[in-house]
């Protein structure tokens, strides 16, 4: 059952046509010219690092440089081993790695990297690589749709090189793990197109494991708003079939079975990496956001104008600030950044015009309008009513739904060359729409705008030349689309010459933020014998690293990823709630967290070093007084000063086995570890009497314990460590990471991948079988 594409007959439309007015039907492309097209593009934006030996920028916040990196190195040394790296203990004195989402550790793209590197560090130039892939994929999956909701293939290259190459991607190449999702968000929604306009249970089955795919990119962010995008296509389309008067059950039922098919085969998929992060979730940070720092990095009603001039208010690239972004903290910028290229812009605005009737097109301009009010953030009653849902209120950032505004009309853009093909656009409604962009351009080119904008004066010049590029630009993207719509040219060539026009519209904006002079890996490279006194020596020698002291940072934050040092510190949106323990006084802390090298600053000479701490306890130690305090109340406990953390141990829940309070260590006892691992650590214990066996290892729910083979409870001890109750004896104890979440996560993946498997086999034999049947 092929189902309605507009919610009305386009009367109006049919009626000025004749069969003179309909061009003919143009020879179609071959795919391999369209894969030449988007790879040719995406040569020619990233050709510093291709051709010319530069890198991605590194520069202050680069997360490409201080997260992505790292972690990738210290992904592919479990890859290459077949095992998984449940645990980080390099950052922040410990933490989860695959829990969390963002490492994107099942990631299918980041596997394939990671397991074909032919040594045991991975280039960066196919990090790199891996990077301008998810451009070509952006651009091809938005041809693909745009393409089979318009029929039109020029319409489709359109739309792909002004998704892929627009500010949402060009600005976010330093902060990578945004990408990944959004590039594959076109394909999800044409297979879904397919699935609910056919009732296609194989096209329902594989939108939904490119949905889970791009789910496991890492950014949870953009893929709620995924998931809002969807569920609203879903709902619009559901209304046009009532609209139409389609109350046919078995078409409903059908239409329910699609929807539930899509969803499971997505969520199943990501199953693996949502449920051991959801486990995270609830021991980070961030599982409550306020108000004030959700709206952080909101889009200004004013900035709406970058949509025609996109460094109005100065940039950011990756040398200098040539004009300093001067609405906010630097980050805004590509936070807010949202440029898609006037080309796209003009026909995107065509295409709502003449096709606002069309449902697919009806439902863009709702989505474009929506993403726009609620990027705005706190200047817009929008945002505030989803802050109140579940989920939306664990975020900041309102800028970051913009990716669907810039989806929106990328896809009208092609809508609007359609209608240009067809000879539908007036000479008025062109001039209309083309206003938009001259107007704002001719303004901002002679510096109307400066006193309303508060444009800083020593900007005024290069703000201005600004606007003359753009108003340029608007001038030669008017002039194709009038020559297309006056027939001076033909729709191929002119079609071209957009494409071609686009492609240097957006190296224009784009090129500069992505370049970098510097080698990622250079602010990593340490001198072999710092790095050896730096570096811990298990399982003998277990000590930590704290190299930040305020803004002094004398390792990346991330250092211990790449290098091996467990540092104190990190860099990670995600990060645990207990993670330094709660003390008197910052030796206290020191000697708590075992931390043998601390930034010390010589503020006569303004140099900083580390020094050499001695601190007085190790990571492992035996104690015979716990001393019971509610959570609610054990961070004041511990820093009241009541504490003698020599001999007495904090723990938050009353013992199973008892423990002597005499808080004396007996004559004779014996503590050893035997190994330690990333995921395991095993202790040979001899103690007279039971004793609180304490790690300064941070606490987490995974973590498990033996005692001789037999379970034991992992205690949160002395605030954010671990503790384990150990007989009078000789045992063995060990302590290894099991997650219950991530295996629950894992079967329910594995499932998924098998039932999608045989449904795929099964809906292809039924189509096979009904073709004779049809014919």
């Amino acid at each position: 059952m092929k189902n309605p594409g507009s919610f009305m007959e386009e009367k109006k439309h049919s009626k000025k046509q004749s069969p003179k007015s309909i061009r003919p039907e143009e020879k179609k492309i071959p795919l391999w010219v369209i894969v030449l097209v988007f790879t040719g593009a995406t040569a020619i934006f990233f050709r510093a690092q291709l051709f010319e030996g530069l890198y991605f920028w590194t520069g202050f916040m680069s997360d490409f440089a201080e997260m992505h990196l790292p972690r990738q190195m210290f992904a592919a040394k479990y890859l290459r081993e077949f095992s998984l790296p449940f645990w980080n203990p390099y950052t922040f004195g410990g933490m989860p790695f695959l829990a969390e989402v963002e490492v994107g550790f099942f990631y299918p793209p980041s596997i394939l990297i990671n397991l074909l590197a032919s040594s045991d560090h991975l280039p960066v130039r196919t990090l790199q690589l891996t990077v301008m892939f998810h451009f070509w994929l952006a651009g091809m999956a938005m041809y693909a749709l745009t393409q089979y909701w318009t029929k039109n293939q020029v319409g489709g290259i359109i739309a792909g090189l002004s998704y892929a190459f627009s500010a949402v991607f060009a600005c976010h190449i330093s902060e990578n793990i945004v990408l990944y999702p959004i590039a594959w968000f076109p394909l999800t929604m044409f297979f879904l197109s397919k699935a609910i306009d056919d009732l296609d249970v194989e096209s329902a089955i594989v939108g939904g494991l490119v949905f889970g795919v791009s789910m496991l990119g890492g950014h949870i962010q953009s893929v709620l708003y995924m998931n809002m995008f969807t569920g609203l296509f879903l709902a619009w389309h559901a209304v046009g079939q009532l609209y139409v008067k389609n109350f046919h059950t078995l078409y409903w039922l059908k239409f329910i079975g699609i929807v539930a098919i899509f969803f499971a085969c997505g969520i199943g998929l990501f199953s693996i990496q949502l449920l051991p992060s959801q486990e995270l979730a609830a021991e980070s940070t961030r599982d409550v956001m306020t108000y004030e720092k959700a709206v952080d990095a909101s889009v200004k009603p004013q900035q709406l104008l970058t949509a025609v001039v996109p460094k109005l208010f100065g940039h950011m690239d990756g040398f200098h600030p040539n004009v300093q972004f001067f609405l906010g903290p630097s980050y805004y910028y590509w936070a807010t950044a949202f440029y898609f290229g006037i080309g796209a812009l003009i026909l995107g605005l065509l295409g709502a015009f003449m096709c606002y009737k069309n449902r697919v097109c009806a439902f863009l301009i709702f989505t474009s309008a929506l993403a726009t009010l609620y990027a705005l953030g706190e200047h817009s009653v929008v945002f505030d009513l989803f802050f109140r849902l579940p989920l939306f209120e664990l975020f900041r950032g309102p800028s970051r739904i913009l990716f669907l505004l810039v989806f929106s009309m990328s896809a009208m853009a092609g809508f609007g060359y359609d209608e240009l093909r067809k000879k539908r656009i007036s000479t008025k409604t062109l001039v209309f729409a083309s206003a938009i962009p001259m107007v704002i351009s001719f303004f901002v080119m002679t510096g109307t705008l400066h006193g309303a904008l508060s444009t800083p004066l020593q900007y005024h010049d290069a703000i201005e030349r600004y606007g003359m590029t753009a108003f340029i630009i608007s001038l030669i993207f008017l002039g194709i689309i009038y020559a297309l719509v006056k027939d001076r040219v033909q729709p191929r060539v002119g079609g071209l010459a957009l494409c071609a026009l686009i492609i240097v519209d957006l190296n224009v904006f784009g090129s500069g933020f992505k370049d970098g002079k510097t080698h990622p890996e250079n602010d990593y490279l340490l001198d072999p014998r710092v790095l050896s006194e730096l570096r811990p020596n298990p399982p003998s020698d277990i000590f930590r690293v704290s190299a930040r002291e305020g803004s002094v940072m004398l390792l990346k934050r991330n250092h211990g990823l790449y290098s091996g040092i467990m540092q104190v510190e990190g860099f990670d949106p995600l990060n645990l709630k207990r993670k330094s323990p709660a003390a008197p006084s910052e030796n206290d802390v020191i000697d708590l967290s075992n931390i043998r090298y601390s930034v010390f600053v010589d503020r006569e000479k303004q140099q900083a070093y580390l020094k050499r701490n001695n601190p007085k306890y190790p990571f492992a130690r035996l104690l015979y007084r716990p001393r019971i305090s509610s959570g609610d109340t054990v961070a004041k406990f511990m820093a009241s000063g009541a504490v003698d953390f020599s001999r007495e141990v904090v723990l938050e829940k009353n013992l199973d086995t008892a423990v002597s309070d005499t808080g004396k260590i007996p004559p004779s006892h014996r503590l050893e570890c035997r190994e330690y691992t990333d995921n395991r650590i095993v202790f040979d214990v001899t103690t007279e009497q039971p004793a609180v066996l304490t790690v300064s290892e941070i606490w987490y729910p995974a973590w498990r314990a033996t005692i001789d083979g037999v379970s034991a409870e992992v205690y949160r001890a002395n605030y954010c460590f671990r503790g384990i109750v150990v007989p009078a004896g000789t045992h063995s104890v060990e302590m290894f990471y099991k997650s219950t979440a991530f295996n629950r996560g894992k079967w329910i993946t594995i499932l998924t991948l098998v039932f999608s498997a045989a449904g795929i086999t099964f809906a292809r034999i039924q189509k096979k079988n009904a073709k004779p049947q049809q014919q």
